[in-house]
């Protein structure tokens, strides 16, 4: 794995919460820095750097004089993540309409996407990996993937928090279709530039899809 492109820490971290994400760093477990170091090619330096700023952010617990271990999947805490969500995401939407024409064909296209993956959808790694792409990349296209200012880059940080409930939801048998329907009439409200409706639409969203992943990712 190369990191010339990007600032050092900030691709480490990356790399870091794609293997909390999708289980290779498993939830509850402590993590071995030196099999972490030789898996993304670092030294154990900058890779200490990296986890001490994401247990900082909440992707880690750190224990003095132990390492780190990667946080238990708590119920409770997606629930508290939905709910600050549902407050943040409608403003951070608000302010961004109306959306230029590029973003609506993002947002599209990623359902597109989605749609095509449900062909494949069933229990596993797959379907995992499909909710939780679909879940980050429509919001990092609302929010300019964190270029519009404080607000998107808290939500997006929450985001990153959440990834892996998503992910184990989607693993664990979590139904996309409802989800896909759901964005699908969010995006035609947010086309037609009727913002306080996709507002409270992008809210009832994440209350209702988040919560129901929160249950699905810990059952």
């Amino acid at each position: 794995m190369k990191f010339q492109r990007q600032p050092l820490r900030q691709a480490i971290q990356k790399g870091i919460l794609t293997r909390i994400v999708t289980g290779s760093l498993p939830a509850g477990q402590r993590i071995n820095e030196t099999h972490l170091a030789d898996d993304l090619g670092l030294s154990r330096t900058p890779l200490r750097e990296a986890m001490l700023s994401m247990a900082a952010m909440g992707h880690l617990q750190a224990d003095m004089g132990k390492g780190f271990l990667v946080p238990a999947l708590v119920q409770g805490e997606m629930e508290e993540l939905t709910e600050i969500l549902a407050l943040l995401h409608p403003q951070a939407l608000g302010h961004a309409m109306p959306l230029e024409p590029a973003t609506l064909v993002e947002l599209s296209n990623h359902l597109n996407r989605a749609r095509m993956s449900l062909q494949r959808q069933g229990e596993g790694p797959v379907a995992g990996q499909a909710l939780a792409t679909l879940v980050m990349n429509w919001s990092a296209s609302l929010l300019g993937d964190g270029e519009r200012g404080h607000l998107a880059g808290d939500i997006q940080r929450l985001e990153n928090l959440a990834a892996r409930y998503w992910y184990q939801a989607g693993v664990k048998g979590m139904a996309q279709g409802e989800l896909l329907a759901s964005l699908q009439g969010l995006y035609e409200v947010i086309r037609q530039g009727q913002k306080d409706r996709a507002c409270q639409v992008w809210s009832d969203h994440i209350t209702h899809f988040g919560n129901e992943a929160a249950v699905r990712a810990v059952s």
